[in-house]
């Protein structure tokens, strides 16, 4: 995380700006074309309000899980192919994670947050089955469930993530 503020007019009403998450992989001022990959592509938050994902990249992407409240990062996966956040869930306790790989394919990624293992398996093998899910855009700003934080991709440079708080 780092202390750079965002700029006036990113502000969120009610809200105070609190901190910004870089990308995992982003070396500022790097000729390195990475770098270009570490955009903010898609979030979603844990149903539990516990934790967010972060998919930057596209072709090949890093995964990254954070804690909510710390916004500390909780592990990393750099990932081949493309990734469906949105078509993607949490089990029942969130240590498990179901990551939708290719938008007319039939596999998840079944990954634990916590030790950041992951093996493919079918859709009939996840809680959800084998349901036709709906194409979304994807979300690069929300509210926690609680309304506490407000998190958004930085409009400027888009390898940022912003954490905003409500004024108390």
């Amino acid at each position: 995380m780092s202390n750079s503020k965002p700029l006036l007019g990113q502000n969120k009403k009610g809200y105070e700006y609190l901190t910004t998450i870089k990308a995992p992989n982003f070396i500022n001022n790097s000729p390195n074309k990475e770098n270009k990959n570490s955009i903010v592509r898609a979030m979603i938050l844990s149903k539990s309000n516990k934790y967010f994902i972060t998919i930057y990249g596209n072709k090949s992407s890093i995964l990254a899980f954070y804690e909510i409240g710390s916004f500390k990062k909780i592990c990393s996966l750099r990932l081949t192919g493309v990734l469906e956040l949105n078509n993607s869930y949490f089990g029942s306790n969130d240590s498990i994670f179901y990551l939708k790989c290719e938008r007319y394919s039939s596999e998840y990624k079944k990954i634990n947050i916590f030790t950041s293992r992951y093996r493919k398996i079918n859709c009939n093998k996840t809680p959800r089955g084998c349901r036709v899910e709906e194409v979304r855009l994807n979300k690069i700003r929300f509210y926690t469930n609680d309304k506490k934080y407000f998190i958004s991709r930085s409009k400027k440079n888009r390898n940022d993530i912003f954490i905003y708080e409500k004024y108390e």
